[in-house]
């Protein structure tokens, strides 16, 4: 009997971690403001366009994928502090930083670096500029007419961040009516009558 109570309590403590992880969203909000470790998708919000990926030719440059009413999060970046104070890395999931070479170009490298290192700042609308620290004239961009993410001297499609924001919470599928962010209560240690 005392082995089928504890056998019932770690499955009761089971279920609740499950339905709480069945609770858990990720949505994409439209950023602000980075910071190291926030996760972010690059976007063309006014042409519904966001990076999901680094080309393969010997031009490299971001290739953009459509969505609909927010990003998926098809190429996600995560900041971090780039190579001088200021400015942000963004790491790829490739392990690689997002980078500009020459040209137009947007590419990745393995090596933090001023190529690597880009000041972003936010207007008080919260649209980004990004700038490289290499080269402050080539500014990370949406190009319409030759579709590509890459970095330019002149005025091209603004982009913007999206930041990773993951909640928990909504309604437990087993006990409608309850859930919403709550922590789940510990069940309670069986007691053996002896």
């Amino acid at each position: 009997m005392k082995h089928l109570k504890l056998f019932v309590a770690l499955f009761a403590m089971l279920a609740l971690g499950v339905t709480n992880a069945w609770a858990q969203t990720v949505t994409w909000e439209k950023a602000t403001s980075i910071a190291a470790g926030d996760v972010v998708a690059l976007v063309c919000d006014s042409k519904k366009m966001e990076l999901s990926g680094i080309s393969t030719t010997s031009t490299k440059y971001g290739i953009g994928v459509a969505y609909t009413s927010t990003p998926a999060g098809a190429y996600v970046l995560t900041v971090e502090a780039g190579s001088t104070s200021g400015t942000y890395s963004f790491k790829c999931t490739n392990g690689q930083y997002l980078y500009w070479t020459s040209g137009n170009s947007l590419a990745t490298n393995a090596t933090k670096n001023a190529n690597t290192s880009w000041k972003v700042t936010f207007d008080n609308n919260g649209a980004p500029t990004i700038v490289n620290d290499k080269d402050n004239s080539r500014k990370l961009q949406w190009n319409a007419g030759s579709p590509r993410f890459a970095c330019y001297t002149t005025s091209q499609t603004a982009v913007q961040l999206y930041k990773k924001v993951e909640s928990t919470g909504g309604e437990d599928p087993e006990n409608p009516g309850e859930g919403g962010g709550e922590e789940p209560e510990e069940p309670e240690t069986p007691v053996d009558p002896g």
